[in-house]
């Protein structure tokens, strides 16, 4: 399910509404455009600061996976890198 637009452009709303809609969970499709079955794995790849997740992000997850979807989510695709100053 692709919910950003070329170039990645999108909104965490959108990522949201498509993960909502992958594990079947009520979400802004309109009625009765649902799949015909939940997703098995739900694969986010995301650029990222490094903030945690809030609370209602959270909570969406623990229904995902309550459904029975995985969720794997690789993050950096935004190319920062941690920096050390370290030798």
């Amino acid at each position: 399910i692709r919910v950003l637009g070329v170039g990645g452009s999108g909104s965490f709303y959108d990522i949201v509404q498509g993960i909502r809609f992958a594990a079947r969970l009520s979400n802004d499709a309109p009625a009765g455009n649902q799949p015909a079955k939940r997703a098995d794995v739900i694969n986010l790849s995301l650029g990222a600061d490094g903030v945690a997740c809030d609370a209602d992000t959270a909570t969406l997850f623990s229904q995902v996976r309550a459904q029975g979807s995985i969720i794997v989510v690789a993050t950096g695709n935004n190319a920062n890198r941690p920096t050390s100053t370290s030798p």
